[in-house]
């Protein structure tokens, strides 16, 4: 759209990179696009201070700053994908009619059938459950056609022990008219095989 600036840096970037804005060196490669980095007396001269100062002006005084529009999916595919794998309150669940009601928050067919059979005999039967899992970075690969790719490191812990063996999973999601669901999902644990 004219007019419009677009400018968008994930959190995975700052927090791998620094914070650009308060004055932290870039990497090796990398643009500092700090204050610091451009004040009088560096190395880098007038001009860059200038184009430094022009840059923030159009930003502040007159662009229209506009997240990309897959910044939303981004994060709403990110945040499905973390309460699907952290979320356990469908332990609670007391049939398997409100077990579905409480995956389908997260999952949809063909997968949200699988889980249920699989979820529904281990939470009717006794069992003690010492383990929590985590998702300790998550990555979206490709956002299409209302299609979505995710991948994610995990950490499984056991929370009497502290002993935590590291993961990979890997989600691909489908836009459905109540948002993104999960259509399938692989886990690839310490020690075994994987992609």
């Amino acid at each position: 759209m004219p007019g419009r600036a677009f400018f968008y840096a994930s959190p995975q970037y700052l927090l791998q990179n620094g914070n650009i804005w308060q004055g932290e060196s870039a990497g090796k490669g990398e643009l500092d696009l700090s204050i610091k980095a451009f004040s009088p007396g560096r190395q880098y001269g007038v001009k860059k201070y200038l184009l430094w100062l022009f840059i923030c002006s159009a930003v502040l005084w007159g662009a229209k700053v506009t997240p990309s529009p897959a910044t939303g999916d981004a994060c709403a595919i990110e945040a499905l994908v973390r309460a699907a794998v952290e979320d356990d309150s469908w332990w609670e669940a007391k049939n398997p009619l409100e077990l579905r009601a409480m995956l389908s928050r997260y999952y949809a067919e063909p997968l949200l059938d699988e889980v249920c059979e699989r979820a529904w005999p281990f939470l009717s039967a006794p069992t003690d459950w010492y383990t929590r899992t985590y998702v300790t970075q998550a990555v979206i690969r490709e956002i299409k056609d209302g299609e979505a790719k995710a991948e994610v490191t995990l950490k499984n812990e056991d929370i009497n022990t502290g002993e935590a063996r590291q993961g990979r999973g890997i989600f691909f999601l489908h836009k459905t008219a109540s948002g993104w669901k999960i259509i399938k999902a692989d886990f690839f644990w310490e020690g075994e095989e994987g992609p």
